[in-house]
């Protein structure tokens, strides 16, 4: 295992050219690969089994046709699931669009379709929410947890995929919907990607093994 002195190995000119293929993820499973990345009530990640998921989502996406700047739809609670598509679409140069999963059925449907997603990630336990998703313009969906009709379950495709790090990672994007109170959700898309500064990648290195960041938004 690395010892602490990989750390500071990286220099910000390093970590800002890593930040900018949307490897960051990557870079700390290398430098700190069994330290936490995401500890919850729903299941708890270190960053080598993050970095590990993310990589695995990424080439069965790949594998399905979806190219840089294609639109990924996630509809799922706070899961570590959810932080393991955000990072497969970082480093594939996706479009990741999540999803209030407290709408209706429809009005995820309408989101899903208008966000022109070729890619679904839904958890199974939204059922009936997930149930009738419009899918035609889509070329692969993914259930967590459990079946929903039209889906591949997530954790048999990515079960039978390469977990080693892609070997040429583009910077992916967002792109959210306005909460729609006097009309349609409209979707909003910065003109360029954001990248992380190198004094955000660096402070990712200086926790230490109780320390722990509180992530309260929904």
């Amino acid at each position: 295992m690395p010892g602490p002195g990989m750390v500071e190995a990286a220099s910000d000119a390093d970590l800002q050219r890593i930040a900018e293929t949307g490897m960051l993820v990557a870079h700390w499973a290398r430098v700190r690969p069994d330290a936490p990345a995401v500890l919850s009530s729903r299941g708890n990640r270190s960053y080598r089994e993050l970095n590990a998921a993310a990589n695995r989502l990424a080439r069965v996406l790949r594998e399905a046709g979806l190219r840089p700047g294609d639109g990924i739809a996630l509809v799922c609670p706070n899961t570590p699931e959810f932080i393991e598509t955000l990072c497969a679409a970082q480093r594939t140069g996706l479009r990741l669009t999540p999803v209030n999963w407290h709408l209706t059925g429809p009005e995820i449907g309408y989101i899903v379709e208008n966000s022109e997603a070729k890619a679904v990630v839904v958890h199974g336990e939204l059922g009936d929410k997930v149930a009738d998703l419009p899918l035609a313009a889509t070329r692969i969906a993914l259930s967590i947890g459990a079946d929903v009709d039209g889906f591949d379950r997530y954790e048999t495709r990515l079960a039978a995929a390469d977990d080693s790090d892609i070997a040429d990672p583009v910077l992916g994007s967002q792109m959210l919907y306005t909460s729609g109170t006097t009309g349609r959700p409209k979707g909003v898309r910065r003109h360029k990607e954001v990248v992380a500064t190198p004094a955000v990648a660096r402070a990712l290195g200086d926790y230490g093994d109780d320390s722990v960041s509180l992530l309260s938004g929904p």
